[in-house]
């Protein structure tokens, strides 16, 4: 998939609709440091079958993001996504969200497992964004990204 500036995506963001800020944010991170990164709601066009452009996506996408927050470990629609990502053998990078006031993960049991899971704090997703770009430069054989 190709953006209308004909950028490649790399990174595709699955999260529930309530992150959806939180998925942005992260997006415009990783967009300022070159890393072209799939968000539906960045890309939505009228007419378009979510289900196919998402999917499609998914295909393109090298890379497959969770946001595994509390809203979103318990919406279908992410953990469909983590299936159909699973069923296409993407590298499944889980972002777990810690608990500010216990000061550990939520849980995450099922397919994000697959992955040793980064901690992602809602409020401050910056702080997650070193540990996911050595993960990405890892799995891409990467030492920089510009």
């Amino acid at each position: 998939m190709t953006t209308g500036r004909g950028t490649k995506f790399l990174v595709f963001v699955s999260h529930a609709s309530r992150d959806r800020e939180l998925a942005l944010r992260l997006a415009a991170i990783l967009d300022s440091l070159g890393i072209p990164t799939f968000v539906y709601e960045k890309y939505q066009v009228g007419g378009q079958n979510r289900f196919e452009v998402i999917r499609d996506r998914i295909t393109e996408c090298p890379y497959f993001v969770v946001l595994w927050t509390r809203r979103g470990r318990a919406r279908e629609w992410v953990n469909q996504e983590i299936g159909f990502a699973t069923a296409k053998d993407k590298q499944i990078i889980p972002l777990v969200e810690t608990s500010p006031i216990l000061k550990r993960r939520i849980p995450h049991l099922g397919f994000a497992e697959l992955n040793d899971p980064l901690n992602l704090s809602p409020d401050q997703p910056e702080e997650c964004i070193g540990e996911l770009l050595r993960t990405l430069m890892t799995y891409t054989g990467q030492t920089e990204y510009n």
